[in-house]
């Protein structure tokens, strides 16, 4: 017997462990009604459906996947992804992506991107962001000027500034 999604007797072994007995039949019938909705729906309005389905984590896994495999780079989906999730949810991204492509994300970014961009990305990968909300005035001053001097006033761009204080500031500082 196969069902969506498990292939294998490890699965259903993995969440007979992992689950309460209600657990596994709640779970079976989520697989059920994905393959209903999958096969009645169409187009993007069952993308936004099936993707309302999944846990954020997951999404965001597959998304970051599909925009670093096959030719070209989605650079606006690994934007959108790592810049605004919290270290926790990053961790949760990072920890999904390895069980469903059994490759590290880290490792999948550096493969596909390079120079600044790429440092920027495997530094958003870490999770080592400032998550508190305090906002200091003096050092949004103290960084404005940083990113001033290296980017409009000079020749050229020094993306290692912007890369430091975008990786690590929290985002009301931001």
């Amino acid at each position: 017997m196969k069902i969506a999604g498990m292939h294998h007797r490890a699965d259903f072994e993995d969440l007979a462990n992992s689950e309460s007995s209600d657990g596994i039949r709640g779970r079976i019938k989520r697989i059920f009604l994905f393959q209903d909705l999958k096969s009645e729906l169409s187009g993007d309005f069952e993308d936004l459906i099936l993707a309302l389905m999944e846990p954020t984590a997951v999404y965001d896994a597959k998304q970051l996947h599909k925009a670093v495999q096959g030719l070209g780079t989605k650079e606006s989906v690994l934007i959108e992804i790592m810049t605004s999730r919290t270290n926790q949810q990053i961790a949760q991204i990072r920890s999904v992506y390895k069980q469903l492509y059994h490759r590290e994300l880290e490792a999948d970014l550096i493969g596909d991107t390079s120079g600044y961009f790429q440092r920027l990305l495997v530094s958003l990968c870490s999770g080592g962001r400032d998550e508190s909300n305090y906002t200091d005035q003096l050092r949004a001053n103290q960084d404005a000027r940083k990113l001033y001097n290296a980017g409009e006033r000079r020749l050229g761009t020094d993306e290692s500034c912007f890369n430091q204080i975008l990786a690590s500031q929290n985002f009301s500082q931001l």
